[in-house]
């Protein structure tokens, strides 16, 4: 089956990440590239990837790590399967970061709870602290100052969010810089000048050397960047009540992600529900791409 799979997809670059914060990152022989969206189809087809059985939870998500979105979904007819196509790409990706991030924050639980309990920490453990102060931009490192941060999003919205800001996945800034979220950078990084940009800004649409790289950077820059502490607080609130992360609620947070503001957020909203994307909140990664189906 891998050498029927493999056989018609370009390994991408070993090279992951951004430079940036890399939890549990991709293996580089696990990251895929597929041309197009013809021989996506077949991909999806071959592995058996179908968003409903997801939803209804009858099926692990396949790990299918696309570099990046292949050529053509800018020329797929019907707006249904573009949706389609985009999701099923965007998913495992999302899914791979908030499993790093879940580890991460499993181990600080731990930790919590041996402090709870009176026990000495390891010489491990406090690295492990103070490692993660200085990565998640926290001024002393403490358990309960790192656990707002380092948490995971509900998929629904990393999707809904992706969706709006690269077109399902028809932009210019995502086929050029493989950035499905529209992150605004400086000087320092690698960045697409918009088109439309206005005389005298100077900002720029961050490139990445692949998907995960982008997810990865999204999900970071929610988890620290000032702009956010809302949505931080909003998701500690939830997590302390022992209420499930809810994601209509939480994106009532997320004004200053856009320009537009209460618009955006209903926007998030209208692509959430209308995409029925609430029931992929639960869905998880399967541990191997799934055999079947005819050959690519």
């Amino acid at each position: 089956f891998w050498l029927v799979l493999w056989g018609g997809l370009v390994p991408s670059p070993a090279s992951l990440g951004d430079g940036e914060h890399q939890a549990t990152p991709v293996n580089p022989r696990d990251i895929a590239f597929i041309p197009s969206v013809a021989k996506l189809r077949q991909v999806f087809q071959r592995i058996d990837y179908d968003l409903e059985s997801i939803r209804n939870g009858d099926q692990m998500v396949p790990p299918l790590y696309l570099a990046s979105v292949p050529s053509g979904m800018g020329r797929v007819p019907q707006p249904a399967e573009r949706k389609r196509l985009f999701l099923r790409m965007m998913l495992p990706l999302v899914l791979k970061v908030n499993e790093g991030v879940r580890k991460e924050r499993d181990n600080l639980l731990r930790i919590k709870q041996l402090q709870k309990q009176g026990a000495k920490l390891t010489d491990a453990d406090r690295i492990y602290l103070r490692n993660m102060a200085g990565l998640y931009d926290v001024r002393k490192p403490r358990v309960d100052l790192l656990l707002p941060r380092v948490d995971i999003l509900p998929v629904s919205i990393a999707l809904a969010q992706s969706a709006i800001e690269s077109g399902w996945g028809t932009s210019r800034f995502l086929r050029e810089g493989n950035a499905p979220f529209g992150q605004w950078t400086t000087a320092s990084f690698k960045g697409i000048v918009p088109l439309q940009r206005e005389s005298g800004k100077t900002h720029k649409i961050r490139a990445f050397k692949n998907l995960y790289a982008s997810v990865h950077s999204y999900i970071f820059n929610l988890n620290t960047h000032r702009a956010y502490r809302g949505f931080r607080a909003l998701r500690k609130t939830m997590r302390v009540s022992g209420d499930h992360l809810n994601s209509l609620a939480l994106i009532k947070s997320l004004r200053a992600y856009s320009e537009k503001g209460d618009a955006y957020v209903e926007m998030l909203r209208s692509v959430i529900i209308g995409n029925d994307l609430l029931p992929l909140d639960r869905a998880r990664l399967g541990e191997r791409i799934p055999f079947g189906g005819p050959d690519v």
